[in-house]
């Protein structure tokens, strides 16, 4: 039986694999894949390992041998779902691997925005406290999230473990409802996005998240208010965002996703006048401990499907 990984570059130079040859398959291992080579590297090939390279109906319909696709990651918008399904392939994706280090990350970049922190580090860098007179400048806003609110989209185990570890430093949630699962004491959306001092994202792209901040929610939101998204560039509007921070509408964002990775150069959000914007290039999945996970959970999904009792099924 013949696997083919698309994209191990994603995982870092690290990354052994050795998790996956274990199992009773030839394996080929691809760096990366790009759109007009993935019909090609998939040809007879009975699973398909990615983590973002696309595979929609135009690219299922061309593998008549393909059988099971396994997504190293939790999100799984790089894979027609429903042309999957038609053609009786199964998809398998990997939950909750990564609750610690993107709830690190998250809780990095409160921090980080309510100190002023990298402003801070910048000026140091460039020397500009050692031109001091005095032992210290403020020059940038420091603010307690003790007592704050902090407003939570997307409630799951990531949502909740970011509320624990914030809960702790003393700031009041709130969380926005779900029109899925109901939540004790959640409020409607516009509601959260009015009181609190920080908002987080932590939901799943879908048609109903997709672009669900904007401007008119960014408007909602207090001068002296942060935004936070770790988890898919989509659902904020990413032009809106640009001018709100510029026009200071919000006063900080951190963002670790965009809606085109890698950005282009004239992204938006890429424009150096922007104030007071923490970029990283999603790597809040990334931890060493998370990538092992993903690996060894990837592992299980196809011992299972190779037993006939496939786990982790998104279809």
């Amino acid at each position: 039986m013949l696997g083919v990984f698309l994209d191990t570059a994603t995982f870092g130079k690290e990354s052994s694999f050795e998790q996956l040859k274990t199992l009773p398959i030839q394996w080929r291992f691809y760096e990366n894949t790009a759109p007009s080579e993935t019909i090609e590297r998939l040809q007879d090939v009975s699973i398909a390992v990615t983590n973002k390279v696309v595979i929609d109906r135009s690219v299922i319909r061309a593998l008549p041998r393909l059988k099971m696709i396994c997504v190293v990651a939790t999100g799984v918008n790089c894979i027609d779902i429903e042309a999957a399904r038609e053609a009786g392939i199964a998809v398998c994706n990997v939950r909750e691997y990564s609750t610690a280090t993107v709830s690190q990350m998250t809780v990095l970049m409160i921090l980080s925005l309510a100190s002023s922190f990298i402003p801070y580090v910048e000026d140091v860098k460039k020397g500009r406290w050692q031109r001091e007179s005095l032992f210290c400048f403020l020059d940038y806003p420091i603010t307690e999230v003790k007592g704050k609110k902090l407003g939570i989209l997307g409630y799951g185990n990531l949502g909740k473990e970011v509320a624990r570890i914030m809960s702790a430093f003393g700031m009041k949630i709130l969380i926005v409802e779900s029109p899925r699962t109901p939540i004790p004491g959640a409020l409607p959306l516009m509601e959260v996005l009015k009181q609190c001092d920080c908002f987080t994202i932590h939901t799943p792209l879908t048609k109903e998240t997709r672009l669900l901040i904007g401007k008119e929610q960014l408007a909602l939101m207090k001068k002296t208010a942060f935004l936070i998204n770790v988890s898919r560039g989509e659902i904020v509007d990413e032009e809106a965002l640009a001018r709100a921070l510029k026009n200071k509408t919000i006063a900080g964002a951190a963002l670790d996703v965009l809606s085109k990775e890698p950005p282009p150069p004239n992204h938006p959000l890429l424009d150096p006048s922007i104030p007071n914007l923490i970029l990283t290039p999603h790597i809040a999945w990334g931890s060493s401990e998370a990538r092992k996970t993903i690996l060894e959970v990837t592992r299980d999904n196809i011992r299972a499907f190779l037993d006939g009792s496939p786990q982790n099924l998104v279809n």
